[in-house]
């Protein structure tokens, strides 16, 4: 497919309508289609908690759209080459460089090409074109680290972070859902530090871990409910935990056989409605 310039470009000219700005980029697990009815802010924020939707990136302080004249891009790190002959636009987000947003970024270039769906600031939501009216299928975006190749950091820019996105869509369609951006929750990136050993034995274990919000390093002051923590390692029977946001500690508490007494290792993931963690190792030996 010959490379076409920046998406609203692409957009106004393939779909003839008036594109606004992009408010929002929907991550979704695998290829899916979407029924309009089911592209509103509420329900949007259902699949978020149900998993459905695995990921939002909003918040980009500017768009620089531009065509791309390259159908190669370098994986970071591995300087793998991979073609991309069905790349049509591109554009760079430009968003305020966190250590949050780092990570994000990091994590989105290292998945490479993922579904997705965008949002623009009337609500219209684009995306690959389904056969039935009403619907529409998420597009493969390919995401970029933009980097510099300068010993030191460029004082006009060091408060800032890009992302070149690049989209693979084959039959670009739209769907006049009238999404309120605004209202749809995006999780908190959460960061947890071990605090304090309770109970270490070979049945039982209780730990506290402290928890922040990884933007600022502040204490989160969200909620994290009982089911929203996963812990795995050694022959763990139950898991209960419980969150103080006052505090910004979780207290953590399992039940099992075997557990290696006073050095046991578990780790830890949070999940739920208003926030999320990787994947930590937690050593109780230490």
């Amino acid at each position: 497919m010959e490379n076409c310039g920046n998406f609203l470009d692409y957009a106004e000219s393939k779909c003839g309508v008036d594109v606004g700005f992009g408010k929002l980029i929907l991550v979704y697990p695998a290829k899916t289609k979407i029924a309009k009815t089911a592209l509103t802010a509420d329900a949007i924020n259902v699949a978020i908690v149900a998993g459905e939707i695995i990921g939002v990136i909003k918040g980009w302080h500017t768009v620089a759209g531009a065509p791309v004249g390259e159908v190669s891009v370098e994986r970071i790190a591995t300087r793998e080459m991979k073609l991309i002959r069905e790349e049509i636009a591109a554009d760079t987000l430009t968003f305020e460089r966190t250590l949050a947003n780092r990570e994000i970024i990091g994590d989105l270039v290292k998945a490479g090409s993922l579904n997705c769906l965008l949002i623009d600031d009337q609500g219209n939501v684009y995306g690959d074109k389904a056969q039935a009216v009403g619907e529409i299928q998420t597009m493969l975006i390919n995401f970029a680290s933009k980097v510099t190749s300068s010993f030191q950091t460029d004082n006009n820019t060091d408060r800032t972070i890009a992302l070149t996105v690049r989209y693979l869509v084959k039959d670009l369609d739209y769907v006049a859902a009238e999404v309120a951006a605004e209202e749809v929750v995006v999780k908190t990136l959460v960061k947890g530090y071990l605090s304090s050993v309770t109970t270490s034995t070979a049945i039982a274990a209780v730990f506290v871990m402290a928890i922040k919000n990884k933007s600022n390093g502040k204490i989160f002051d969200g909620a994290i409910a009982s089911g929203d923590v996963t812990v795995t390692g050694g022959n763990i029977t139950s898991t209960s935990a419980a969150y103080v946001a006052a505090t910004g500690l979780l207290t953590i508490t399992l039940a099992g056989t075997g557990f290696e007494v006073g050095t046991q290792i578990f780790n830890v993931t949070i999940s739920g409605s208003e926030c999320y963690m990787k994947e930590l190792v937690v050593s109780l030996g230490e």
